[in-house]
């Protein structure tokens, strides 16, 4: 899912540098949900909105940060 998403980043023309800055803070979003035993599959846009931010500011990913301040 992670892997076709990045594609998709890359597919609209987006930076390798910001694609691969995205692939490092959804990495670490990934073992978080790992540790929490939390299923990626269960994961959606108003989760992310809930907890997302708070989560992504303690595993210091920037760029999804400004992402979801977006969102809000």
């Amino acid at each position: 899912l992670v892997n076709e998403y990045l594609e998709h980043l890359l597919d609209r023309n987006y930076s390798p540098q910001t694609v691969r800055a995205y692939g490092f803070d959804l990495l670490a979003f990934c073992r978080w949900l790992l540790s929490e035993q939390i299923a990626l599959q269960s994961v959606d846009t108003a989760t992310l909105l809930v907890i997302g931010q708070r989560v992504f500011e303690d595993l210091g990913c920037t760029v999804v940060i400004e992402v979801l301040a977006k969102e809000s």
